[in-house]
């Protein structure tokens, strides 16, 4: 009967490993599309400060249809300040500074994660 039980435990800890890697390969996707996300928000925000280029060409006009619904949001939650004639735009830098710190917290809780499981085979053996 204890036998039995061991193999339980030992399945079940086998079936939650598998599923933290599965999580943790997930992860490294969100990461890796936070980072391509990013220098697209970046390149807007060159492009938006050098006039040199129009935004209606193709490769920067598909640049700005994928990051206006971001930038949109972000301007909603942090509005331009006026000052006399002129206005200062800071929602690209706060949307930007956002996304590094979704970036880092995917890391962190990837390495967390990766930590419970090395645990997790460590303990393995013992069962």
């Amino acid at each position: 009967m204890k036998k039995k039980n061991n193999s339980l435990k030992h399945n079940i800890l086998r079936f939650f490993l598998h599923i933290g890697l599965y999580v943790t390969d997930l992860l490294v996707f969100l990461y890796i599309s936070i980072k391509i996300y990013r220098i697209l928000c970046f390149s807007r925000l060159i492009f938006e400060l050098l006039p040199l280029f129009s935004p209606y060409r193709w490769p920067i006009s598909l640049i700005y249809t994928i990051t206006a619904p971001y930038f949109k949001f972000c301007r909603a939650m942090m509005p331009g300040y006026r000052i006399n004639r002129t206005s200062l735009d800071f929602a690209i830098i706060f949307g930007i500074q956002a996304l590094s710190s979704v970036k880092t917290l995917v890391i962190f809780a990837r390495a967390y994660l990766l930590r419970a499981i090395v645990k997790g085979v460590q303990i393995l053996p013992r069962i």
